[in-house]
């Protein structure tokens, strides 16, 4: 039932297609729904989540500010927020309110990584956080965001995986680290959360 609406994101549509069983599995085990009301606040920036999850927004529109801008933009259904919880510690970078009646996808951070570290597909999840993680600490503070859209991030996100049906995207293979060390505002792997190599 929540398939469709997570298949607008590369990742969960290679893990979907590559594992059916593992796909039926995260729907069921680690994704939810929630409405939010006209005026209600997702999320706000500079606060932490107590339990990490990702969204997708199904209907309605949400309005996102981010913490060093003047302007909001507009958040409607095919984006998906706060990507970077279900791989790293992370800190909301803007306040996305519901301009009116949403319902989003809720994607449990815990659940979704035990169940794809039970499955065959870990190694190449695994590369996808990994690479993920690498980008944003490659990016400057005030660029980090917490809003995805599937025409601004296709492409970048289909970068991360690694396959022959976009080899002239091909990333090299992951450098063997313990912690991400680069810009000041560099973030680490969960530590609930072994995807780092």
């Amino acid at each position: 039932i929540f398939s469709p609406r997570l298949l607008i994101h590369p990742l969960f549509c290679r893990v979907f297609d590559r594992s059916p069983a593992l796909g039926q599995q995260i729907c069921h085990k680690a994704v939810s729904t929630t409405d939010l009301a006209d005026g209600g606040v997702l999320f706000q920036a500079w606060f932490s989540s107590d339990v990490p999850v990702m969204y997708f927004l199904s209907s309605g529109k949400l309005s996102y500010t981010h913490a060093t801008a003047l302007d909001s933009e507009e958040v409607g259904p095919g984006s998906w927020l706060a990507e970077p919880l279900l791989w790293t510690s992370w800190i909301y970078r803007g306040d996305a309110i519901a301009q009116e009646d949403c319902s989003l996808l809720v994607v449990s951070a815990k659940s979704f990584q035990d169940e794809v570290l039970k499955s065959s597909l870990q190694k190449e999840v695994r590369r996808y956080a990994d690479k993920f993680v690498n980008w944003l600490n490659g990016l400057e503070a005030d660029v980090l965001t917490d809003v995805s859209t599937h025409t601004v991030n296709l492409v970048k996100q289909t970068v991360f995986l690694t396959n022959s049906a976009f080899r002239t995207l091909v990333f090299s293979e992951p450098e063997e680290h313990a912690n991400f060390q680069t810009p000041s505002h560099t973030l680490t792997p969960d530590g609930g959360f072994e995807f780092a190599i």
